[in-house]
């Protein structure tokens, strides 16, 4: 099985060398896991790198027992750190109406 997402190659003959592959795979949001060279050319392994913000740890429960209390959903959204959309989405359809 594959542990690589993309391989960057070159031909030794055109004058590069292995930080040219780094800088390529690097720009194009990748990290080198394997180097390897033969007679002929260059070749990196890459895998692309991760983006964007780890989900956070919230409870539907949490946030119901919130809006129990009266608080609104933009309220809710400041003490937890997170936008009005992901309070939707974690709650769904059925959420209960402010008190």
């Amino acid at each position: 099985m594959q542990d690589w997402d993309i391989q960057i190659i070159c031909n030794k003959k055109k004058k590069l060398d292995f930080t040219e592959l780094e800088r390529i795979a690097k720009k194009s949001g990748y990290k080198i896991i394997r180097r390897g060279e033969t007679e002929n050319i260059y070749g990196v392994d890459a895998v692309k790198n991760k983006v964007g913000q780890p989900k956070k740890n919230l409870s539907k429960d949490e946030i119901i027992a919130l809006r129990k209390k009266g608080n609104s959903i933009k309220a809710i959204c400041k003490v937890l750190g997170v936008s009005r959309s992901t309070i939707y989405n974690y709650l769904g359809k059925d959420y209960p109406k402010k008190q």
